[in-house]
């Protein structure tokens, strides 16, 4: 390892489907999730997998980087990417 160890935090965005402490039954109104019907623009899908498994992967791939936080949906794909996952809202 060169240099000092970093967290990464990714954001992944709010789930508009509802699921979500902005409150039960949001509709979804984004014009890019719902036809996809995925939680958050981080989630759809480019190439055959979600665009944040892109940044995922990169991140993982960096030496320097020892963990890494998502906050967001994630796909059980995903879960397997990061070391902790923080539902967007919660505080």
């Amino acid at each position: 390892m060169i240099g000092h160890p970093i967290t990464a935090v990714v954001l992944g965005g709010h789930d508009t489907r509802g699921n979500n402490a902005h409150g039960p039954n949001k509709p979804n109104e984004d014009a890019l999730e719902l036809p996809a019907n995925v939680a958050s623009k981080a989630l759809l899908p480019y190439q055959g997998k979600p665009i944040a498994s892109y940044v995922l992967d990169a991140l993982t791939s960096c030496l320097q980087i020892t963990q890494i936080i998502y906050v967001g949906a994630l796909t059980p794909e995903l879960t397997t990417k990061v070391d902790d996952n923080v539902p967007a809202g919660e505080r």
